[in-house]
C-alpha cells in the first residue's frame, strides 16, 4: 500500500511541490515498467513515514512526466535527488539502500530503525531481493531495459547528447 507522505509529483506540480518546500525535498524518478524502481519503493515509502513534516518526499513518474525528467537531465531509472531550498544537493543512480538514501539527505537513522537493523529485522545494508538478478537501474543499455534474450535495445540518444 502506498504512503500517504508520498506525493505524486507531475510536470505540472513540480516548481510549486519540490522547489517551493520550506524543508527539504527527496524525489524518487521512477517507472511503473522498472524492476529496481519498484524494489525502491518501499524504502523510499518508509523513509517518507519515519521523516514525516522534516522532509518531504515525492515520486515522479518518467512516462508521466517527461518535461521535468529532461529538465532535471534523468536518464535512468530509479534516480533519487535531494533538493534544499528550491536547489538540486545531491542525486543518486539505481537501487539503493536505506541507509545511503539517509546519508544521502544528511539523516540518521532512527533510533528504532538502527535497533531493528541490529537485531536483523530490517538490515540497513542490504538490498532487496526483489531484483533476483537485474541491474540495479533502468536505462539505455542496463539488463533491466533490455528485451527477453537479452539483447540490446537500440534507440537512438537524446537529442543534444554526445556520441
Amino acid at each position: 500500500m502506498p504512503s500517504n507522505n508520498v506525493l505524486p509529483i507531475d510536470d505540472l506540480t513540480f516548481e510549486r511541490e519540490v522547489l517551493g518546500s520550506p524543508v527539504p525535498f527527496l524525489l524518487d524518478v521512477t517507472a511503473t515498467w522498472c524492476g529496481p524502481c519498484r524494489a525502491l519503493a518501499p524504502i523510499v515509502e518508509r523513509i517518507a513515514d519515519t521523516h514525516a513534516g522534516a522532509l518531504r518526499v515525492g515520486k515522479l513518474d518518467l512516462d508521466e512526466a517527461p518535461a521535468t525528467a529532461t529538465r532535471l537531465g534523468v536518464r535512468s531509472a530509479p534516480t533519487v535527488i535531494v533538493f534544499r531550498g528550491g536547489r538540486e544537493v545531491a542525486r543518486r543512480v539505481g537501487l539503493t539502500t536505506r541507509e545511503k538514501l539517509l546519508e544521502l539527505l544528511e539523516l540518521e537513522p532512527s533510533p528504532a530503525t538502527a535497533a531493528a537493523a541490529r537485531a536483523g529485522a530490517w538490515p540497513l545494508r542490504s538490498i532487496p531481493r526483489a531484483l533476483s538478478g537485474a541491474s540495479a537501474a533502468c536505462g539505455p543499455g542496463s539488463r533491466a531495459m533490455r528485451p527477453p534474450g537479452g539483447a540490446r535495445r537500440t534507440t537512438p540518444p537524446p537529442r543534444g547528447s554526445a556520441p
